[in-house]
């Protein structure tokens, strides 16, 4: 005998086929984040830096989850891979949800599925009667053969695929009364971190772009739904997923170019003479690397420190220093009615591999500034 939720949700279908109708774009895309997942976790970051990764990814997405997400990283950090079930699912909606009795739906109990009727917009959930069913099946379907395979690009398509899938399913089934788009991200973000496969602070960026792009996401659920097809779904998900780690690389990219300028600083220098005012400069040119063009006026409180400095100073001190760093090719002048000075930055691209750039984007009048560590 048919289950309801076969007549009145037929696109609940726990099958892969519709994969093979993805188009290239898609599978280029999957490809990328795989590198760039790579080279993410072979990144040597800065404490700092790290730390301000996986704050800008907390921050984007819903606040609520954020302690029990990291709960499941120590979890997974210490060797344990939770398999998901059903009553893990419902221990992640009675987390999220707990201490906000005030704040539920009505008829939402944590951790229980519901018993009634659920309608998010335009979309109503699978029947209540078939909840515990959907769910129980949606486990073995993710935990089952479709989402493996020995080919590693492919097993790591299909481990993106994965979270994607118990998002989606978790949001078209809406097993409970309220909490559901908040335990759909901790199952998605279970399924990233215990991969293997995508360093922490990429394992938020599905359920970021979701909340980022909020009306595009419920205009896919509700397109995946009326179309039966995973396809559209999964290539909207795949471009915000690598719009994110583009992004994180970029930041890291940044770092690593701020390392290099320390260490070409230092380097320079140190065939100067030794003592305060050696330091004094290394200090303003490393604080002039994150700014632009500069007036001697504005140079003078570049840092608390060093305005302290100049301020028990004469007058010469700053452009006796400053004319020390464009000897040592660390600063370049600019005259005009008011002369500027900057930092030479852009000395890192000899750090970078030779590349044709039909513009050229380290332009001397226009060095991009670097994020220190």
């Amino acid at each position: 005998m048919p289950r309801p939720y076969e007549q009145s949700h037929p696109w609940l279908t726990f099958n892969l086929k519709q994969i093979n109708d993805m188009g290239p774009r898609s599978w280029l895309l999957m490809g990328e984040a795989r590198s760039k997942c790579q080279h993410l976790a072979g990144a040597p970051l800065h404490p700092a830096l790290a730390e301000e990764l996986n704050r800008v990814t907390l921050i984007r997405g819903a606040q609520a989850t954020t302690a029990i997400e990291g709960a499941i990283d120590a979890e997974v950090q210490g060797g344990k891979y939770p398999r998901l079930t059903v009553d893990l699912i419902r221990d992640y909606n009675s987390k999220v949800l707990h201490g906000l009795d005030d704040q539920l739906n009505d008829g939402a109990v944590p951790g229980e599925l519901r018993e009634h009727s659920v309608v998010v917009g335009p979309y109503r959930g699978a029947p209540a009667d078939d909840c515990e069913f959907l769910l129980q099946r949606l486990c073995e379907w993710l935990e089952g053969p479709d989402f493996k395979n020995e080919d590693a690009s492919i097993d790591f398509s299909l481990m993106l695929v994965r979270a994607m899938m118990a998002h989606l399913y978790l949001a078209w089934i809406h097993p409970f009364g309220d909490g559901n788009g908040r335990t759909a991200r901790l199952v998605e973000f279970l399924i990233l971190a215990r991969s293997g496969k995508v360093p922490l602070p990429a394992a938020h960026l599905l359920s970021n772009h979701y909340n980022l792009t909020c009306d595009q996401y419920y205009r896919e659920l509700d397109r995946a739904s009326k179309t039966s097809s995973i396809v559209d779904f999964v290539a909207y998900a795949t471009e915000g997923f690598v719009d994110g780690i583009r992004d994180e690389i970029d930041t890291v990219r940044q770092q690593q170019l701020g390392v290099a300028w320390i260490n070409y600083v230092n380097e320079v220098m140190s065939r100067y003479p030794s003592g305060k005012a050696a330091d004094r400069q290394r200090e303003l040119v490393l604080a002039m690397s994150t700014l632009g063009w500069l007036t001697q006026d504005e140079i003078k409180l570049i840092t608390p420190a060093v305005a302290q400095t100049y301020a028990r100073a004469g007058d010469r001190m700053v452009p006796r220093d400053l004319n020390r760093l464009i000897e040592a090719g660390l600063a370049r002048k600019r005259r005009g009615t008011k002369a500027t000075y900057q930092a030479c930055v852009d000395r890192m691209a000899a750090f970078m591999a030779p590349m044709h750039r039909p513009q050229n984007r380290m332009a001397t009048d226009d060095a991009s500034p670097i994020r220190r560590p």
